[in-house]
């Protein structure tokens, strides 16, 4: 979405300072609105929020203009830059808003999982459901496509933070000022209080946590657990039950029944 601003009222200095007064005392006075449509013929509707509207009201009493500001979409096209491990709905959530802006959509997916976006994208285009030119695929090497924006595009991207660093400052981002929304890598940590132990609990919640991040996905997630911090005396019996649990957990083909655990994506995620 984009702002434009119109210019809609000239100098307007006949403002009663009774209707102001409010104003001054930081509450709403709805006959403000009024009158400054009555004195221009009724043709401005004021829409400021409250901390907008005290700035246009000194605007117009000292002679100045106001402004009316439209959401309208913008007349680009969308570009969202996906992580393998969303293939699925990595690309619906951005999918949604883009459409509801009323603006196009060129879908990039992770190449370790794009064969599973692309039947996903094919099966929707195929439904008759998405209008025309509403949605457009590439797998693979998205060539000079960045460097064809402009000001009237948008770019998401969900992965690495050192991809989204690269992404983010080409001369062409900067020269277009093309709007850049990055989802980039977490940080995440599980942390064992000193004064839980293996009979309480929180020690059990603990274990299942991280298990849980561990096996989702096999852990090819943003959001997977990365470090694990335990106090030293609680060390040994962490790690027994951890290695307890995961002993439990099948792995092999998730399709099959009573299979938890698949395998990496490729060698390179090893």
């Amino acid at each position: 979405m984009t702002q434009l601003s119109w210019i809609l009222a000239p100098r307007l200095t006949t403002i009663p300072q009774s209707h102001l007064s409010s104003w001054h005392e930081g509450r709403y006075n709805p006959r403000l609105d009024n009158h400054i449509a009555n004195q221009n013929g009724g043709r401005m509707n004021i829409t400021f929020e409250r901390h907008y509207r005290g700035y246009a009201v000194r605007q117009l009493i000292e002679g100045g203009f106001t402004a009316h500001h439209v959401l309208t979409s913008k007349q680009g096209v969308a570009v969202h830059i996906n992580v393998f491990y969303f293939p699925c709905w990595g690309m619906l959530e951005k999918l949604a808003p883009t459409w509801l802006a009323d603006m196009p959509a060129i879908i990039k997916p992770g190449t370790a999982t794009a064969q599973v976006t692309q039947v996903m994208v094919k099966s929707m285009v195929e439904s008759g459901l998405v209008p025309d030119g509403a949605i457009s695929l590439i797998c693979g090497s998205t060539g000079d496509l960045l460097d064809q924006l402009d000001s009237q595009d948008v770019v998401t991207f969900t992965g690495s933070a050192t991809t989204s660093q690269q992404l983010r400052v080409p001369p062409n981002f900067v020269k277009q000022s093309i709007p850049f929304t990055m989802e980039a890598d977490s940080l995440n940590y599980c942390v064992l209080g000193e004064s839980v132990t293996p009979e309480d609990p929180e020690f059990g919640l603990f274990i299942r946590k991280i298990v849980r991040e561990m096996s989702a996905k096999a852990g090819q997630k943003c959001t997977a657990i990365r470090r694990i911090m335990v106090p030293d005396a609680q060390l040994d019996n962490e790690r027994t039950a951890l290695l307890e649990k995961l002993a439990t957990i099948p792995v092999g083909d998730p399709s099959q029944t009573g299979i938890k655990m698949g395998s990496l994506m490729n060698l390179a995620q090893q």
